[in-house]
């Protein structure tokens, strides 16, 4: 039997003459622009809705799954359904419920009342939540909501909401969630020109970033949310995603659709921020999505199981519907290109995946699995979805080949990415804090950095040291500091990597510098101390006030169950009459002698092991005398540095060579001399077609050796850069070269006076004037054409070869002042580049003859 309740309101909403109580939600404090949020309780299903014709239609284009893209789930029962509800105007709707609510949801769907009509019914996928193994936040995670995906109107009025479940049960609070974001006067100003030209670039990771409009100037209140300082180690992949809903949105509305989408996140799903990293709108606009996004790794909420080391570019609209633009898909381009050259990320390449947990995942690969993906990805490749739509989806060839240019053009003009602060040098802290961290608190230091305007800790968090080190994977902000030192807590039975990096004034990040691994002693109730080999003895000089003493041989002290240790840390009491002791772990054992010539109650022995070593600890007396044991600790090695990015070898660039043993041969050897330094040298090609408009895409190459080969085709001009490597950064390329290769002599359009004759060399077929005329002859318009490199005949017995374009005389060159050759090259610039047919005429009464004629291109 269908449970016949309809929708509570807990906000003021209009239901034809109907009016009930409702409650507002305001956001807390001012800022540039505050979005009203109102929910609408959902309890069951509305008789009267019910008998509507429309009330069962089938979603026209489910976003969750479209075609292939994955198996789709069981519609089904009925779980809810309200009437159609006229409201007032929001921009964003969803549905939330409680997050500890075991139902299966599996259809949302929601038809919205735009500019008077009722729309169709659209899904809404249910969203996926922060990855379970980055929210480290217990508390903030407990306040989360499970929810779909937010859909966007440009003005809607009203809301009919459906939901099926496996069960027709509905989950425990369930809200339909409606935002209006509001306006801004400045919306328009931030959008105003559509474009997203690069930005002024303040040092070289800005070389290609696109105008991005910041949470500032998209009116975000930085109030909503909270704190979510896991960041990634790293970046691999860049997810491509778009929102559901509109399409119709105006270029000033992109705007407020981004503060409806964060309210939604953070206000309604409960999250600390937005979800992606960044969003763009039809109309080229970039917009920065969380907080640290332009700067850092700040782990998102986009892809569920693959959050961590990706990044998430989201577009505004439904590209399963709507057709990309131009200016989307350039600014899409901008972002891949900007970030993908900043983390050295390929975007032609593939990477490897982990798949992670998420509560709501909808990954096609189980949990822990590694999966091989394109490094710029839709949403649909790792997950059940249709995002980022058909549309869009077809485009990301394009995306890719694109940003791969703008990067080797940045290679070619800047070298590999480079950080702009150096990474602090550490000072190395002393036995009591490394490798194990004796007191509960501590202070770290390190060396000042140049250009630093502040410090941040980062630490990398372990819950039990005896389970190995913590994971390689994030990095969580710990503090930020303008000094050079901070204290770092770490719980008892816990380890952690810390590090630090300089941020500079403008708040770019250097490279991290890991300062320790460290942990916290073994828990006394993991120590096992027999009463009858150990007594305690308590003592004011003792650490911690006491010890475990033992005057006979074979006492032993056991730690089980320990996963991966390099080191075993004794807190002691060393002195004359002290004894031995062995420690074993793993089929690895050492004894270590604790004779000293002077007491010391509180000294501290460090025991390294030959390797990581697992099992269970044990540490036994070996001599009668007496041992006093306070604490026992184990250590991990200290963590590698993260990769810097430095500058490639330190030498020039190398001066490259063409050498050309005929203008009309099929291809050209280019050299370079050896670079102190480098490891090899990454060749960059590309060429440009007689009648093309623009060079080719760069194609990219290694060598360890000292020369590289161009092909190329008749009327083709190439261009080569050679960068050293050194590891994996290079210089910039020094002025790259430009080798040419004639035109087909036959493909120019010969007037009187301009014949093709038989040669003896190479060509077989040169083009010479007639004396006694003004020979024209006429080579077909290209594009950007600078200058001519001509084969000649010189000497005192040629002629004047004059080149116009559109009938106005742009070079003039006299044979006859050079010296006598056969196929002298000769380069011929002109003032300006142009696009127009070209002339070459006869200008004397002697002999022009041409054996070749390449084009210079601009």
């Amino acid at each position: 039997m269908r449970k016949a309740v309809a929708a509570s309101l807990a906000t003021v909403l209009s239901i034809g003459a109907l009016s009930v109580p409702v409650v507002t939600h305001h956001a807390s404090d001012p800022t540039p622009v505050d979005p009203i949020r109102r929910t609408i309780e959902l309890t069951g299903i509305s008789e009267s809705a019910l008998v509507a014709p429309e009330a069962l239609d089938a979603v026209p284009v489910g976003l969750s799954d479209v075609g292939s893209v994955g198996p789709r789930t069981a519609r089904g029962e009925l779980a809810a359904l309200t009437d159609p509800i006229e409201t007032d105007e929001f921009l964003v709707t969803g549905l939330t419920w409680d997050a500890a609510d075991t139902v299966d949801v599996t259809e949302v769907a929601a038809r919205v009342l735009e500019a008077g009509q009722w729309s169709p019914w659209t899904e809404l996928p249910v969203a996926e939540s922060p990855d379970l193994e980055v929210a480290n936040d217990a508390e903030l995670m407990s306040d989360v909501r499970a929810g779909t995906e937010p859909l966007t109107t440009v003005g809607a009025r009203g809301i009919q909401l459906r939901v099926y479940t496996a069960t027709g049960s509905l989950p425990n609070a369930s809200h339909i969630e409606l935002i209006d974001p509001g306006s801004s006067p400045a919306d328009e100003l931030v959008t105003r020109g559509g474009s997203s030209a690069v930005a002024q670039a303040s040092d070289q990771r800005d070389v290609l970033k696109p105008k991005v409009i910041t949470r500032e100037e998209w009116g975000a209140n930085e109030k909503l949310g909270g704190p979510w300082d896991t960041l990634s180690n790293g970046v691999t992949s860049i997810y491509i995603h778009h929102t559901a809903g509109t399409n119709n949105y105006n270029a000033n509305q992109g705007p407020a659709l981004v503060r409806g989408i964060y309210s939604y996140h953070t206000q309604s799903m409960r999250w600390a921020d937005i979800g992606y990293q960044f969003l763009v709108d039809k109309y080229g606009n970039v917009y920065q999505g969380r907080r640290t996004a332009t700067v850092d790794t700040p782990i998102g909420a986009q892809t569920g199981g693959y959050n961590t080391g990706t990044i998430g570019v989201s577009a505004l609209g439904n590209y399963e519907t709507a057709q990309t633009t131009p200016a989307l898909l350039e600014a899409i381009t901008e972002v891949v290109a900007w970030k993908a050259y900043e983390y050295e990320i390929d975007p032609l390449g593939q990477t490897t995946l982990t798949t992670g947990s998420s509560s709501k995942s909808t990954t096609r690969a189980r949990s822990g699995t590694k999966v091989k993906v394109n490094t710029i990805q839709g949403h649909r490749d790792t997950n059940y979805t249709a995002c980022p739509g058909r549309n869009l989806y077809s485009k990301l060839p394009g995306i890719r080949r694109d940003a791969a240019e703008r990067i080797n053009q940045a290679a070619v003009d800047y070298g590999s990415f480079t950080d702009s602060l150096p990474a602090p040098k550490r000072i190395k802290p002393k036995k009591k804090k490394m490798p194990v961290q004796w007191k509960k608190t501590v202070k770290y230091s390190w060396k000042k950095v140049k250009d630093a305007s502040a410090y941040q800790v980062l630490v990398q968090n372990s819950s039990n040291n005896r389970t190995g080190p913590p994971a390689n994977t994030t990095w969580s902000l710990y503090t930020t500091v303008k000094k050079t030192s901070a204290k770092v807590t770490i719980a008892n039975g816990s380890t952690r990597v810390i590090a630090v990096r300089a941020v500079d004034s403008a708040g770019r990040r250097g490279p991290i510098r890991v300062l320790t691994t460290s942990s916290r002693p073994v828990l006394k109730k993991l120590v096992s101390a027999p009463k009858k080999q150990w007594a305690v003895q308590k003592k004011k000089t003792f650490a911690g006030g006491q010890a475990h003493r033992s005057k006979s041989k074979g006492a032993t002290m056991t730690v089980p169950g320990l996963s991966n240790i390099r080191f075993v840390t004794l807190r002691t009491v060393r002195g004359p009459k002290a004894g031995k002791v062995s420690v074993s772990i793993g089929g690895w054992s050492k004894t270590v002698n604790l004779k000293a010539k002077k007491n010391k109650p509180k000294a501290v022995v460090v025991v390294k092991l030959d390797k990581k070593r697992s099992g269970t600890l044990q540490i036994k007396t070996t001599t009668t005398k007496k041992v006093r044991i306070s604490r026992v600790g184990v250590g991990y090695p200290k963590r590698k540095n993260p990769g810097v990015r430095a500058l490639g070898p330190a030498a020039s660039t190398p001066v490259i060579e063409a050498t050309v043993t005929s203008a009309h041969a099929a291809s050209r050897s280019v050299t370079w001399p050896a670079v102190a330094g480098a490891d090899g040298y990454l060749v960059l090609s590309r060429t440009i077609d007689a009648t093309a408009g623009s060079y080719s895409n760069w194609q990219r190459t290694t060598t360890s050796g000292l020369s590289a080969t161009l092909s190329l085709q008749p009327g083709q001009t190439g261009e080569v850069a050679v960068l050293p490597v050194s590891g994996t950064a290079f210089r910039p390329a020094a002025n790259p070269v430009s080798p040419a290769r004639s035109l087909d002599l036959n493909s120019i359009s010969l007037g009187a006076g301009w014949q093709l004759v038989q040669s003896s060399g190479v060509p077989p077929r040169v083009l010479t004037s007639d004396p006694a005329s003004n020979a024209v002859a006429t080579v077909a318009a290209v594009s950007k054409v600078r200058g001519l490199e001509l084969g000649a005949v010189t000497g005192p017995d040629q002629g004047v070869l004059i080149i116009e374009a559109g009938g106005a005389e742009v070079a003039r060159v006299d044979l006859g002042t050079y010296a006598a050759g056969n196929t002298t090259v000769i380069k011929v610039p002109f003032g300006a580049s142009t696009g127009q047919a070209l002339t070459l005429r006869s200008g004397t009464g002697q002999n022009v003859t041409i054996s070749s004629l390449a084009y210079i291109r601009g």
